[in-house]
């Protein structure tokens, strides 16, 4: 026995290593591949005077439930719409899109 790093001990890390960075490659293109896909699917609306978040949701993409409407606003924008207010920029789903 050696008091050294053995092939074995060596070839085990270069597999681990090799493992390792392929997952995250992958896990990088399947992320890559999310944003590339939302990519264009956003355009930006002025929230109008009185109007509420579920009134939004319709008027930006009629054809899609509201709550999944909202959710994605929300997402989109990093923030709640509970304080809506008159001329208020909001990124939204492109119709269509939702």
């Amino acid at each position: 026995m050696s008091d050294g790093v053995g092939w074995r001990q060596m070839a085990a890390a270069v597999v681990f290593t090799a493992l390792a960075t392929a997952g995250l490659l992958t896990v990088a293109h399947i992320r890559t591949t999310q944003v590339a896909a939302g990519a264009g699917a956003s355009v930006v609306t002025v929230v109008r005077e009185g109007e509420t978040p579920a009134a939004l949701a319709v008027r930006v993409d009629p054809d899609v439930p509201v709550d999944v409407t909202l959710a994605r606003i929300a997402e989109m924008n990093d923030a709640g719409l509970g304080g809506l207010t008159a001329g208020h920029r909001l990124l939204v789903p492109a119709p269509g899109r939702g």
